[in-house]
């Protein structure tokens, strides 16, 4: 895993956000949370998590989306940081699952047919409309097919929900519908159902 500074202030607070598959940093540097320092991770070839650098922060804000939200599941639950918050995106702890993820078969057709024209396809389905896609276009991620497919490959195995959501009341798990993706807060904090969340790209 690469872990990525897009901003750093010395900051107490850190927003450390966990990147869909086939990201790097480039989508999201014009990002500027206030008040915080910023840290991307992606590359889920391997989960090695450093957490030397986030020694300082006494408060970290956690937003994982897509395929981050399976690899936030896995480092995060064999750490102790201060997070006060933890957010997930469109994304699921059982990142190829019949039920609770991707199909096997979507799956295995997606790595098989890994090219240039199916990622191309891939972002366009991932942007709202041409004109978004265009503006991604210009600071798309810059990583190879070999990359990606590698990144398919390895790791991507499910955990145990039950495990995940150990210590967490009904309560504190809140759904949330916010333009047009399902957020979830964990813990809840002063979250409220409707409570809109800002896009990241």
């Amino acid at each position: 895993m690469k872990q990525y500074f897009i901003i750093k202030n010395n900051q107490k607070h850190l927003l450390l956000f966990f990147a869909g598959w086939g990201m790097d940093e480039h989508p999201f540097l014009q990002y500027a949370p206030q008040d915080s320092d910023f840290m991307i991770c992606y590359d889920y070839r391997t989960l090695d998590f450093d957490t030397s650098p986030l020694t300082g922060y006494t408060v970290i804000d956690v937003v994982a989306w897509s395929m981050g939200v399976w690899a936030a599941s896995q480092v995060l639950s064999k750490v102790s940081l201060p997070i006060r918050r933890r957010i997930a995106i469109n994304g699921t702890p059982f990142p190829i699952d019949e039920k609770r993820g991707i199909p096997p078969a979507i799956f295995m057709g997606t790595l098989e047919g890994l090219n240039e024209a199916s990622l191309r396809k891939f972002q366009r389905r991932m942007c709202a409309d041409g004109n978004v896609f265009a503006r991604f276009q210009l600071t798309a991620p810059e990583r190879s097919i070999e990359e990606l497919k590698e990144e398919l490959e390895n790791n991507m195995y499910p955990v145990d929900l039950a495990d995940l959501m150990e210590g967490f009341s009904q309560k504190q798990l809140v759904m949330v519908f916010s333009v047009k993706v399902i957020v979830f807060f964990l813990p809840l904090t002063s979250a409220q159902p409707g409570k809109e969340f800002p896009c990241l790209i």
